[in-house]
């Protein structure tokens, strides 16, 4: 009889498929005569037994040395089930094995608590082989993604052991590697106009130099544009001859294999991508910028893409200057004496501040729409409509006919206001639950982006990120990146038990003229408003603390008079910053007071290598 949990007692399992398609079937039957018809549905051959086989079988399926066993487990037992009417009148048997069933659920818990694949590349554990040999053993969970989701290209950091898509990148991976192996930062562009006929952007190669990182890069651009012939066209015979290439026999396709990757122009060496062995789709387009490390050499730590559309120079000691956004160190306590735009004086004692690392930098939307009253705060009071507006300027479109803007954003427009509807409805909470709200108010400028390759937390997000963006199939990443940051905000609210919408007024009420004035004060000295923080896996298993809420240190500010004590250096430290450019003026003048002397004086033309790789200047 077994026990009041069922351990002892035999009972079939079926497939949740098989049970949809059955009431399906039954749905669509139409009776002979007037009495009512019973079905039975009975579950597959095999699929019976206690929930002590059912365990076994689960850790049967999950060992790493296991195959998976398409025999009953040895504690299952064929329970008595008629289901020949329900296959004689519906047309329906059950077509899901349990083994089946058993890989769904294990695929589905690996995809939770790891959506991306493992963290690192590095299989030290066996992790990446198990589940790379767990998907090809179950094959009808890696021949598609799931619902929801879209198979991402195999160069992507994204698609560790997982079901992935070929790509142009698949044939350059050993090429982009080897030419960014020993550098520190990859300052990189793309173009995919196939009938680009020159880079837009000319930039600077520095020389090697031991007081600064090693500095790599990188162009991306067709193999079939005309810049690639035009190129081609200026190197000189005696390189030809001496990389073994015949300057009368040998086709453009041999000169490009032969010279991909060992050619500076403009400051950039040059990687052709084949675009007629696979579809340069927007998903493709988007990995460079979105997600790229697996591009990258293990030693790459950082990463500064500039989009192919810019028509200035783009210095590489720019790139060494948005990289140090990336960081923020700890600092010390410290009394500030500042001015207030009533005329008064106000003494401010700041406490020492935990250090700040961001996973992801970018400047934010600019535009005078978007800058109105945003001297401090990068996230002005906008709607979504307005920044939606703002990309379709930018992209040469007429922002005032509702029309011009393509039908891939109007539905993705659509879409994240629909979210936004459903999210903050009021009626759908009780007066018990907090009042967090789905706002999109993170508007970057996606043409820069810096990444920061050595933390966990940045692979999540730029494969949160790309993954969004690559489900619409445009170009307005900006958008997927203010909803992947307002979806990370509910949950980051959620965890920490922040201060919801409601408190936030009430607390905003009761703040008197003089501290509003202070407030203003206290941005005009930091930059916290241009840091959002992220909740980490450290955080999520409670080995580290949450830091302290923006919000709440500037209250502290406001109501103390006195020193506040020290905050916990060891509290969680994963940011996105927005930082506006105008405030990133002094920053950039102390950058250049101690970084930038040591930098060399003339760029990198002649004798440059990487790895074994004589690079050619053109």
């Amino acid at each position: 009889q077994g026990n009041r949990c069922g351990e002892g007692r035999v009972q079939p399992y079926l497939h949740v498929d098989d049970a949809v398609e059955a009431i399906v079937a039954a749905m669509q039957y139409r009776r002979r005569t007037g009495e009512a018809v019973v079905f039975d549905v009975p579950a597959a051959k095999g699929s019976a037994m206690t929930l002590q086989g059912f365990a076994e079988a689960v850790v049967g399926s999950i060992a790493k040395s296991a195959a998976p066993d398409e025999k009953a487990p040895t504690t299952s037992a064929v329970l008595p089930s008629d289901g020949r009417r329900t296959a004689e009148y519906l047309g329906w048997s059950p077509a899901f094995p349990f083994s089946h069933g058993i890989s769904s659920q294990v695929s589905w818990h690996l995809e939770q608590k790891q959506p991306f694949g493992p963290p690192s590349d590095v299989d030290t554990d066996g992790s990446i082989a198990w589940r790379k040999s767990f998907h090809k053993n179950y094959k009808q969970q890696s021949n598609h993604p799931r619902r929801g989701r879209k198979l991402l290209p195999c160069a992507s950091e994204c698609a560790r052991s997982m079901p992935c898509a070929e790509s142009v990148f698949d044939g350059i991976l050993p090429l982009t590697r080897d030419l960014t192996e020993g550098c520190d930062l990859v300052f990189y562009s793309s173009t995919w106009n196939a009938s680009i006929t020159d880079l837009p952007i000319e930039t600077n190669y520095l020389r090697n130099s031991t007081s600064i990182p090693e500095i790599c890069n990188l162009a991306f651009a067709p193999r079939d544009s005309p810049l690639a012939h035009s190129v081609l066209s200026k190197v000189s015979e005696s390189v030809l001859k001496s990389l073994k290439v015949s300057t009368n026999t040998s086709s453009l396709d041999d000169r490009i294999d032969a010279l991909n990757g060992r050619l500076l122009h403009m400051g950039w060496i040059l990687v052709f991508v084949d675009s007629s062995s696979h579809p340069i789709d927007s998903a493709v387009k988007n990995l460079l910028k979105l997600s790229p490390r697996r591009l990258f050499a293990s030693s790459v730590t950082k990463g500064v893409y500039v989009d192919g559309i810019f028509t200035k120079p783009a210095k590489s000691e720019d790139a060494l200057f948005l990289s140090t956004f990336l960081r923020r160190d700890a600092t010390k306590a410290k009394v500030y004496v500042r001015h207030g735009d009533d005329g008064k004086t106000y003494k401010i004692p700041f406490p020492a501040h935990p250090r700040r690392r961001a996973v992801m930098v970018a400047p934010v939307m600019r535009h005078p729409t978007l800058m109105v009253n945003a001297t401090v705060d990068p996230t002005p009071n906008i709607g979504i409509k307005t920044a939606v507006k703002v990309m379709v300027l930018e992209a040469g479109l007429d922002p005032s006919d509702p029309a011009s803007a393509p039908s891939h954003l109007r539905r993705q427009l659509d879409y994240y206001q629909y979210v936004a509807s459903i999210i903050n409805r009021k009626e759908l909470r009780s007066s018990f639950e907090h009042n967090y709200l789905y706002e999109s108010r993170h508007w970057i400028s996606s043409k820069t982006l810096v990444h920061d390759f050595t933390r966990e937390e940045g692979r999540e997000l730029r494969c949160e990120l790309y993954q969004e963006h690559s489900l619409w199939a445009n170009e307005y990443d900006p958008l997927s990146f203010s909803h992947v940051m307002a979806t990370r905000t509910l949950r980051r609210q959620l965890h920490r038990a922040e201060p919801d919408a409601v408190e936030a007024k009430s607390r905003r009420e009761k703040m008197t003229d003089s501290d509003l004035v202070k407030e203003r004060v206290v941005n005009g000295i930091v930059d916290w408003h241009q840091w959002y923080s992220l909740v980490s896996e450290g955080e999520k298993a409670g080995r580290v603390q949450s830091p302290p809420s923006t919000e709440g240190v500037i209250e502290d500010l406001l109501r103390v008079k006195r020193q506040l004590p020290d905050r916990d250096v060891r509290k969680a430290d994963s940011y996105v910053r927005i930082f506006l450019p105008q405030t990133s003026i002094a920053e950039r003048e102390e950058f250049d007071r101690t970084t930038g002397r040591l930098l060399p004086k003339t760029p990198r033309t002649k004798d440059l290598y990487r790895a074994s790789r004589k690079i050619y200047s053109v």
